[in-house]
């Protein structure tokens, strides 16, 4: 049995532990291009130890940020990999990209004052709303227009209780968003995302965040070092060996 250090940030506090066989069959047998629903279900696998020490704490894989969640499947990683704790990526390296002690700041809501003609507030990316984009999105331009829409709300508007909400009820919400952008005046929106460019580092926490046409990515945070994207997905998290045996044959690896 691997056993895994405690891992604790601002928000998150959990006792990962090993899958078993029978889980790990179940994250293999995900359709290969629902990523996100898979790092979903992994997590909820082995972060089922995941406690409330005191408010604000989140114990629900998909109310984490994704950054979060990226954070927890390289946590798991480094106890797995076969190139130790600082694994490889590609031709860097985890440390190339992870920013091991800058956590998510509080209160995590950046102020954006008046963007075209409201009052707007920045928030972070959510594991659900992940799930929502890769269910909608063909390309980098609906992925960006999907995050601004999901980060960037009227000041004072609440959140939904998205884990009160169905599968079609979240659909439905993320449409809404995604479709009163779409239908906003070309120069309002482009307000819209240059106050969201120029905001977003304020909310900045373990990865350098970005999207390309399949989705999340996850930039280098020094200048000097790998020049390319990383993702880090779930199904890594799991031994070849598994899945040869669950996977099916359009995803030996993803």
């Amino acid at each position: 049995m691997i056993l895994f250090p405690v891992f604790r940030s601002k928000r998150v506090a959990v006792q990962l532990r090993e899958i078993t066989l029978a889980e790990a069959s179940a994250v293999c047998r995900l359709p290969a291009d629902r990523h996100e629903a898979t790092t979903t279900e992994f997590l909820r696998f082995v972060a089922s130890g995941a406690t409330a020490p005191a408010p604000g704490y989140v114990t629900d894989p998909r109310l984490w940020t994704v950054e979060e969640r990226a954070r927890l499947v390289c946590h798991y990683l480094s106890q797995v990999s076969d190139t130790g704790a600082d694994f490889a990526v590609g031709e860097a390296a985890l440390s190339d990209y992870l920013m091991f002690d800058k956590d998510l700041p509080a209160p995590a809501e950046v102020k954006l004052g008046e963007v075209a003609g409201v009052q707007r507030v920045l928030r972070p990316l959510l594991g659900v709303h992940a799930e929502l984009l890769e269910r909608s999105c063909e390309n980098r331009g609906q992925w960006l227009v999907g995050v601004i829409a999901f980060q960037v709300h009227a000041a004072g508007a609440p959140e939904p209780d998205y884990t009160a909400m169905t599968d079609i009820e979240l659909l439905e919400w993320g449409k809404s968003r995604i479709a009163a952008l779409m239908a906003m005046p070309e120069s309002e929106f482009e307000e819209l995302q240059l106050a969201w460019e120029r905001h977003r580092t304020a909310l900045q926490h373990f990865f350098v965040c970005g999207v390309d046409d399949e989705g999340l990515v996850f930039w280098p945070h020094e200048e000097a070092g790998p020049k390319h994207p990383a993702r880090f997905r779930a199904l890594p998290c799991i031994s070849e060996g598994t899945r040869r045996l669950f996977a099916g044959p359009d995803q030996p690896g993803r």
